[in-house]
């Protein structure tokens, strides 16, 4: 598996996570083409959330450290950041950074 499909399964570990804190109806959707900010169904507290489940399954998993924060606001689709976005973005850091 890629470092892009591996940080998209982390990624939809993360949303699970994030989803059994969010009101009924707002659960996030499992896909590549959810919007994770820019109208997205998170607010800010818990997009922080996700950003940081996100963080700990990267580090936990490639024994690297990436902030998903910089890394999210990193392009110029910012503000309708979708999970292939960031994924591609993250992997792009794992795949220059050495091990």
């Amino acid at each position: 598996m890629n470092s892009y499909d591996r940080v998209i399964q982390l990624v939809y570990e993360a949303i699970a996570d994030i989803n059994t804190t969010l009101a009924p109806g707002n659960a996030l959707p499992l896909s590549v083409d959810t919007v994770l900010t820019g109208g997205g169904r998170l607010d800010s507290l818990a997009f922080l959330k996700l950003a940081i489940g996100i963080e700990e399954r990267i580090e936990r998993t490639f024994r690297r450290t990436v902030s998903i924060l910089e890394t999210a606001l990193a392009g110029d689709d910012a503000e309708t950041l979708t999970v292939a976005a960031l994924a591609e973005r993250v992997a792009r850091v794992l795949d220059r950074v050495p091990a």
